[in-house]
């Protein structure tokens, strides 16, 4: 038992090594900040990116009613690194807009291309993108996905 704390003593008055020590620990916690940093900034541009991308699809959609068309217009919009990320885009249809709750699923129809989208007066366009976390660290806090949805409702073009 002596030597144990006489070891135990003898470490902790040792000099030697102290400055790799405080380094290894400082750039441990500075890499971890710069990193969790960037996975924030990259976080951010996804979810800039899905909203002008559902804002390209909304316009588009609204001006020609075509689903197909609508998808590949959000394609044009994003960054080629962000194509495998987004989903298709859904629209959801309503033929008239007074007493009606539009966030509700009972209320308007699906879109799909069909003559039936042409009576159609406002159209709701969801956009997702879902994004793999990056670091670690972001990924225990947060979860090892990170999803952004968008909403647009949009007015439809004659």
């Amino acid at each position: 038992m002596k030597s144990l704390s006489g070891t135990l003593r003898k470490f902790a008055r040792a000099r030697k090594g102290a400055a790799l020590m405080e380094f290894a620990i400082s750039a441990f916690l500075l890499i971890s900040v710069l990193v969790t940093t960037i996975e924030f900034g990259v976080e951010m541009f996804i979810r800039q990116s899905t909203e002008r991308a559902a804002s390209a699809a909304s316009l588009h959609y609204a001006e020609t009613r075509s689903l197909a068309g609508a998808n590949a217009r959000m394609e044009e919009v994003v960054p080629v690194m962000l194509r495998r990320c987004l989903e298709p885009a859904q629209v959801r249809l309503y033929d008239q807009v007074a007493g009606i709750d539009l966030k509700g699923e009972a209320a308007g129809r699906w879109a799909d291309d069909t003559a039936s989208d042409e009576s159609a007066v406002i159209a709701r366009i969801d956009v997702t993108c879902r994004w793999q976390r990056i670091t670690p660290i972001v990924r225990g806090m947060l979860g090892p996905e990170m999803a952004h949805g968008v909403s647009i409702y949009t007015r439809m073009r004659d």
